[in-house]
C-alpha cells in the first residue's frame, strides 16, 4: 500500500475518533435504542404503542397563563361549570401556569382564587413571579435567576394558596422564551416534571399534511431545531432525562395565519372564533390525534367579549363526542407515559382524579434564604420543604433522582463512544 495512501487512511481515523470525543459533535437521534418508554418519549407524530387509529382518544389541554384574578377565574368558571363533563363523567380538566405579578406588576394574582380553582380541580402550574420584560431577560436569564423566579413562584403559590409543592410540576416560560441548558437544569434540580414553552410546526397551514402535530416527549436526547422553532431558539442542548416537554404546535387563523398562543390568531366575532378552535381541532382529530393543546391569555376575553362565547360553543360542540377528552396538561403526561386506547378509558375505572388536601393552615415551610418578592429585594433563592415529612422540590431525594439520571445518560454517552471506537478500529484494519 502506497505511503500517502496509509497517511490519508490514518487521518481520516483521527478526524471521525475526534469527532466522536468532542462532546455535542454528533448529533445523537433519539430512538428507542436510547430512549425507552414509558419513562423516555422520543419526539414523534405518530401515537404511542401503535394504538388503532380509529380507538386513539382525542385529548384536548386548555392552558391559561399569567396572573389570577377574581376576574379571570369567573371567565374559567364560566368556560368550565362543573356540569362539563369527559366520557366518563368526570369534570374537564384545566391547567393554569400562573404568575405573582402581571406585566409591568399591573395585576397581581389573588391567591384565594388560585386556591378556589385548585379545589375545583384545576391543575396548578408556575409562569415566574415577575413576567419581566424585556422578554430576552428569559433567554439570557442565569441559573439563579430560573431558580429565583420559578421556585420562588412555586413556593408563593404554597404559602398563599396552600397548594402543596408537590402538585407544582410544570411550568411555561413568559412570552415563550426558553431559557436553555440554564432554565431545564433548574428544572431537574428542582424537581419539576414538565415544561411547556417550545414551540414546533409549520408556519405554512398547506405544510400540515406533511408535518402533522407533535405528541409529548421527554428530554432525554437534546430536541431538534425543528422542535423548539421561535427566535432566537435558546434550546436546551444537554439531555434532561425524566423532563417531559408539552409542545405548542402552531395553530392556524381562519385566514391560514400561524400563531402559537390562540388568543394571538386574530377572530372577529363569536362564530369566527368558533369556526378558528373547531378548524384547528379536526386538524388533530382527523389525523394523529396528537394531543391538542390551546394556549389562552385571558386578557383575550377582556379585549374581545366575544370571544368567550365562541370558545364556550366550541367547548359544547367538542365534548358532545365519546372520544374526546378535556384534560389538564399533568393528565395527557400520564396518558403518554401508560396510553390507553378510547375503549379502555371508558371501560377503566369512573373514579374521578381530585387533587389532594390544602396544606394544613399550621403546617410551615422551611425558608433557606428564600424570599417573598412583596416584601424583600433579595435575589436568592433556595427550595423548600414542609414540616410534615413529605419533601418537595428542595429535597435531596428528589435531586439525587435527576442527578443519578444524568450520570446514567453520561455513561451511556461514554459506552457509546467507546464502541464507535473499537468498530473504527476495526473498519480500519478491514480496510488495510
Amino acid at each position: 500500500m502506497a505511503k500517502t495512501e496509509l497517511t490519508s487512511r490514518a487521518a481520516l481515523f483521527v478526524i471521525v475518533w475526534a469527532c466522536l470525543a468532542v462532546p455535542g459533535a454528533q448529533a445523537e437521534l433519539c430512538s428507542e435504542l436510547n430512549c425507552m418508554p414509558p419513562h423516555c418519549r422520543c419526539p414523534s407524530t405518530q401515537a404511542p404503542f401503535s394504538l388503532p387509529p380509529g380507538d386513539i382518544p382525542q385529548l384536548v389541554v386548555f392552558s391559561f397563563d399569567g396572573p389570577v384574578t377574581p376576574k379571570y377565574a369567573d371567565f374559567y368558571q364560566r368556560l368550565f361549570p362543573v356540569g362539563l363533563v369527559n366520557p366518563n363523567k368526570c369534570s374537564a380538566g384545566v391547567t393554569l401556569f400562573v404568575s405573582n405579578a402581571g406585566e409591568e406588576g399591573r395585576i397581581r394574582t389573588d391567591y384565594a382564587s388560585v386556591q378556589k380553582l385548585y379545589r375545583l380541580g384545576y391543575e396548578i402550574g408556575v409562569n415566574s413571579m415577575s413576567m419581566k420584560r424585556p422578554e430576552m431577560f428569559w433567554n439570557d436569564a442565569t441559573y439563579e435567576e430560573y431558580v429565583t423566579e420559578m421556585v420562588g413562584q412555586r413556593y408563593l403559590l404554597s404559602l398563599k394558596a396552600r397548594i402543596p409543592p408537590s402538585q407544582i410540576r410544570g411550568l411555561r416560560v413568559p412570552y415563550l422564551q426558553p431559557g436553555g441548558n440554564n432554565q431545564f437544569r433548574m428544572m431537574a434540580d428542582k424537581n419539576f416534571m414538565y415544561d411547556s414553552s417550545l414551540v414546533t410546526g409549520p408556519v405554512s397551514e398547506d405544510a400540515t399534511e406533511n408535518q402533522p402535530a407533535v405528541f409529548p416527549y421527554t428530554l432525554d436526547v437534546p430536541p431538534e431545531k425543528y422542535l423548539c422553532d421561535i427566535a432566537p431558539g435558546n434550546c436546551p442542548t444537554d439531555p434532561f432525562p425524566g423532563i417531559w416537554e408539552f409542545p405548542l404546535n402552531r395553530l392556524f387563523s381562519t385566514h391560514g395565519a400561524p400563531c402559537a398562543v390562540a388568543d394571538d390568531c386574530q377572530t372577529n366575532s363569536a362564530d369566527d372564533t368558533f369556526r378558528y378552535l373547531m378548524k384547528n381541532f379536526l386538524r388533530h382529530y382527523k389525523g394523529q390525534r396528537a394531543p391538542l393543546g390551546l394556549f389562552i391569555r385571558p386578557t383575550w376575553f377582556e379585549k374581545n367579549n366575544y370571544t368567550l362565547a365562541g370558545v364556550d360553543a366550541f367547548l359544547k360542540n367538542m365534548t358532545a363526542r365519546k372520544d374526546v377528552w378535556v384534560v389538564t396538561m399533568a393528565q395527557a403526561i400520564e396518558w403518554m407515559k401508560a396510553p390507553k386506547s378510547n375503549s379502555q378509558l371508558l371501560m377503566a375505572s369512573k373514579d374521578c382524579n381530585v387533587n389532594p388536601p390544602l396544606l394544613a393552615n399550621n403546617a410551615t415551610l422551611d425558608i433557606i434564604d428564600l424570599y417573598d418578592p412583596e416584601v424583600t429585594s433579595s435575589t436568592s433563592t433556595t427550595p423548600a420543604t414542609t414540616k410534615q415529612g413529605k419533601t418537595t422540590a428542595s429535597s435531596p431525594a428528589h435531586g439525587d433522582r435527576h442527578i443519578d439520571s444524568r450520570n446514567r445518560a453520561n455513561s451511556e454517552m461514554f459506552y457509546f463512544k467507546l464502541l464507535a471506537f473499537i468498530c473504527s478500529l476495526l473498519v480500519y484494519h478491514l480496510i488495510l
